[in-house]
C-alpha cells in the first residue's frame, strides 16, 4: 500500500542564523503560480456553477421573492460559494484527497445553501413592504441538491484536467527527497512515474541514515546536504523538499524545516504507516514530540447503529426510485428464459455467519452444476469469468449495468448485507481464503464497495482485499455516500462489470 503523506510540516521558533535569516523568501518556480492561477480557474467555474444551478432551480420550482429578486439570487450565489468554499479549503488544491475534498464539499454546499437562502430572505424582508417572502425550504433543498451535483461535476471535470496537466509535467513540483537511504530512493522513483504532481530531481544527504536504512553509495542523484540545503535550492530552482522521515532526525528536520521556511518553498514528510484517510489524522505535542492521533474507525456499538440506519434510509429510498426497473428487468428474465426471476445463493457474511442472497437471474437454470467444469478458468478465490457462457442474454445486459443487483437491496433492508461493504463471498471460496483475508468478514457484506468503484473484476483478489481492508480501516457515513456516488460512474463505464 501507497505510504501517506503529511500535508504540512511546523516547527518550533528557533535563533535564525546570520546567513540564513538575511535571506528573504523569493517567488518559488513554475508549479506554484499554475496552481494558483488553477485555484482561481476553479473558483470561478464554482461560481459560474452556483449560478447556473440557482436558475435552473428556480426555473423548476419559483421562489417565493419579491418581483426582480430571483436576479439579486443569482448575484449573490457566487460571493457567498466562493467564500465559503475558501473557508473550507477547498482552493489548496494540492493538499486535498478525493474523500476529503468530498466531505468538505457536502459540508461547505450545506453551509453555502442556508447562509444563502437566510441573506435572500432577510434582504427581501427588509427591502419590501409586504411580508411573508420566502425561498422556502422545498426551494431550499432541491437548491441543495441541485448544487452539490452539479459542483462534484465540475470538480470531477477539474481532476482530468488537473491529471492530464500532471502528466504533462505542467503541474508538478520541482522536488529535493531530503535523504538517501533506500526509502528515499523508492520515494524519488515512485514519484518520477508522473501524474503526482512531483518530479524529483535529486536527494540530499542528511547524515542520520545511519539511524535507518544504511546509506548507499554515493551517487550522481545525490545533489548535496542538508548544511548547503539553501544553495542546492537556490542552484536547482527548487519547489519542494520532501523529507524522508527515517533518514532525517529531529536536530536536522528542525533545520530542514527552518530553511524551507525562509526559502518559501513547499514541505511534504512522508510517514511510514499504512495508508489511511487524512481526516482520520491529527497532530498533537505529548511530552515535546509531535505525535500524530488515529481516530477510531470500528463497526460497533453507535457507529454500527449509524452505519445500519443509513443502510435503511437510503436503500428504502433507491427501492422506491429503482421500482419501474425491477418490472422491466422481472419481465424480461421471464419472458426470454425458462426458470425463476431472482437467483437465489448462500453467501459468507459478517464473521462467517451464512445467508441468502437475492439476485435477477442472469444465467441459464443449470448454472450451478456447470460451474465445476469452468473453475479452473476462474483467477484466483474469486470464481468471476470474463466470457460466463452460461450467461443469458438478458442477464448479460442486466450485469453490464448492474441491473441484477438490485435484488440485494431487500438483503440490506433484511439486514444481512449493507450498502457498502466487501463483496460477498460464495461458499466455496471461503475454504480459499489465507488467514489476511479474514479481515473482510470483520463487516458486513456490501452491494457496493472500494473495489467496485476501483476496478470490479479486473483486480486480483489480493488487491481487492487490500481495498476492503482499507475501507474497514477508514469507515464512515460521509465516506460510504462517496463510495455510493462514485458508484454511479463506475457503473456507466461497465469497467469490469461481467
Amino acid at each position: 500500500m501507497a505510504k501517506r503523506i503529511l500535508h504540512e510540516a511546523t516547527a518550533p521558533a528557533l535563533q535564525v542564523p546570520q546567513e540564513i535569516g538575511e535571506a528573504r523568501p523569493r517567488p518559488r518556480g513554475g508549479a506554484s503560480r499554475r496552481y494558483r492561477r488553477v485555484a482561481v480557474g476553479i473558483a470561478i467555474a464554482d461560481g459560474i456553477t452556483g449560478m447556473l444551478a440557482v436558475m435552473l432551480c428556480s426555473a423548476l420550482f419559483r421562489p417565493g421573492l419579491p418581483p426582480g429578486w430571483s436576479w439579486v439570487l443569482v448575484g449573490l450565489t457566487p460571493i457567498v460559494l466562493i467564500l465559503v468554499f475558501t473557508g473550507y479549503g477547498l482552493y489548496r488544491v494540492t493538499r486535498l484527497t478525493p474523500a476529503q475534498e468530498f466531505r468538505r464539499l457536502f459540508a461547505a454546499v450545506s453551509v453555502g445553501v442556508i447562509v444563502l437562502g437566510l441573506t435572500v430572505n432577510v434582504l427581501a424582508q427588509l427591502a419590501s413592504d409586504q411580508r411573508g417572502y420566502s425561498l422556502g425550504i422545498g426551494w431550499i433543498g432541491a437548491m441543495w441538491i441541485l448544487l452539490l451535483a452539479s459542483v462534484m461535476i465540475e470538480r470531477k471535470v477539474w481532476h482530468g484536467a488537473l491529471y492530464r496537466m500532471r502528466l504533462r509535467g505542467e503541474l508538478a513540483y520541482r522536488t529535493l527527497v531530503v535523504g538517501a537511504n533506500q526509502e528515499a530512493r523508492d520515494l524519488a522513483t515512485r514519484l518520477a512515474h508522473g501524474g503526482v504532481g512531483y518530479h524529483a530531481i535529486g536527494l540530499v544527504a542528511t547524515g542520520d541514515e545511519a539511524v535507518g536504512v544504511p546509506v548507499p553509495q554515493p551517487a550522481p542523484d545525490i545533489l548535496g546536504d542538508v548544511d548547503g540545503l539553501p544553495d542546492t535550492i537556490e542552484r536547482h530552482d527548487v519547489d519542494c523538499l520532501f523529507v524522508v522521515s527515517s533518514a532525517v532526525g529531529p536536530e536536522r528536520l528542525t533545520r530542514v524545516l527552518q530553511i524551507a521556511r525562509q526559502t518559501g518553498v513547499e514541505v511534504r514528510i512522508s510517514a511510514s504507516m499504512p495508508e489511511i484517510l487524512v481526516s482520520r489524522l491529527s497532530l498533537q505535542t505529548i511530552g515535546g514530540t509531535l505525535a500524530m492521533s488515529l481516530d477510531t474507525a470500528t463497526l460497533s456499538g453507535s457507529q454500527a447503529a449509524l452505519k445500519r440506519a443509513f443502510d435503511i434510509v437510503v436503500g428504502s429510498a433507491v427501492i422506491v426510485v429503482s421500482s419501474p426497473l425491477w418490472l422491466a428487468a422481472a419481465l424480461a428474465v421471464k419472458g426470454t428464459s425458462r426458470g425463476p426471476v431472482l437467483f437465489r445463493q448462500h453467501r459468507v457474511g459478517r464473521h462467517g455467519r451464512t445467508f441468502t442472497i437475492h439476485k435477477f437471474r442472469t444465467m441459464v437454470v443449470d448454472a450451478e452444476q456447470r460451474r465445476d467444469e469452468l473453475l479452473a478458468l476462474s483467477r484466483g478465490p474469486l470464481f468471476k469469468l470474463e466470457t460466463d457462457p452460461r450467461l443469458t442474454r438478458v442477464g448479460r445486459f442486466l450485469r453490464r449495468w448492474s441491473i441484477d443487483e438490485l435484488p440485494q437491496l431487500i438483503d440490506v433492508l433484511r439486514g444481512d448485507m449493507s450498502l457498502v461493504g466487501p463483496r460477498p463471498l460464495v461458499m466455496f471460496e471461503r475454504s480459499e481464503l489465507q488467514d489476511w483475508h479474514l479481515q473482510r468478514l470483520e463487516v458486513p457484506p456490501g452491494i457496493t464497495g472500494l473495489w467496485q468503484v476501483s476496478g470490479r473484476s479486473d483486480l486480483s483478489f489480493d488487491e481487492c482485499v487490500q481495498l476492503d481492508v482499507f475501507y474497514i480501516e477508514n469507515w464512515s457515513v460521509t465516506y460510504d455516500l462517496y463510495i455510493l456516488l462514485k458508484t454511479i460512474p463506475a457503473v456507466l463505464r461497465r469497467r469490469g462489470a461481467y
